[in-house]
């Protein structure tokens, strides 16, 4: 079934709130658009949306290559899209393992 969360994305000096919704149906319907959108098979493929600017890829590749912050975040969201939850952190810092101590949610 498509799912829809929402994440923190964070890095150094950078925040940015993130909707991600699965490109993974159990629905006859849904699987026929998918289907004919190119998404077929056994796996995960996740469409992040930067919900600051309104844009957003289903494919990691896409994003600018100004920065490594929403490459990095859409293939870890992606390998890990159903281990998380609303409201999760996405530290690249912590994933690249340039830190040891994973950020916690700035609204606590």
């Amino acid at each position: 079934m498509s799912k829809t969360i929402f994440l923190e994305v964070r890095d150094s000096m950078t925040f940015i709130p993130v909707m991600v919704t699965s490109l993974i149906s159990n629905q006859e319907d849904q699987n026929y658009l998918l289907g004919r959108a190119g998404y077929e098979g056994g796996y995960v493929s996740v469409f992040v949306v930067k919900l600051s600017e309104g844009i957003g890829y289903n494919d990691a590749f896409k994003w600018p290559r100004s920065g490594r912050t929403m490459f990095e975040a859409h293939q870890y969201i992606r390998d890990n899209f159903h281990e998380l939850k609303d409201g999760d952190v996405v530290d690249i810092e912590y994933i690249l393992k340039e830190t040891t101590v994973k950020k916690k949610s700035e609204r606590f």
